[in-house]
């Protein structure tokens, strides 16, 4: 599929969650029980904002970097891969811990708003254009097909 490069137009909406509130309480549980190494002040998601789509077929966890499992969230749930800071201002540069997020979890967790699929998605590059196009289209397919049933 040809990219059109800033071409945003979506009828989708994305509800803002906090994330940061959630993976503070996953942080705290892990220290309290003494399972987090010296030097570690907090965790963190390689994505700086999240939100969720809801279709006909579920609740599709995703980022703002267009990227999230390829399938609504199971009775599994979705790993969440989270990343250690430390006191010294570094992130570690892969994933220390991987936290389960049931679509219970999402949907208690505090809403921050909506905000259009179009401007949800970062700005920067091909990658990210890539990315909103192809959830894009899979979201509106899948909620047209849910209209039409």
């Amino acid at each position: 599929m040809a990219v059109k490069d800033r071409d945003r137009q979506s009828d989708i909406e994305i509800t803002l969650i906090d994330m940061d509130k959630a993976i503070f309480e996953f942080y705290e549980k892990l220290r309290e029980d003494g399972k987090t190494p010296e030097g570690v002040t907090g965790m963190r998601t390689i994505s700086t904002k999240w939100g969720y789509a809801k279709t006909p077929k579920g609740i599709y966890l995703l980022n703002n970097e267009g990227c999230g499992p390829d399938d609504p969230i199971d009775s599994e749930g979705v790993g969440l891969e989270l990343f250690y800071e430390r006191s010294d201002g570094r992130i570690s540069i892969i994933p220390e811990a991987t936290a389960k997020v049931s679509k219970e979890d999402v949907l208690e967790m505090d809403v921050l708003g909506t905000e259009n699929f179009g401007a949800f998605v970062r700005k920067f590059g091909h990658r990210l254009e890539q990315n909103f196009h192809n959830w894009n289209s899979h979201l509106q397919s899948e909620i047209d097909a849910g209209q039409q049933a």
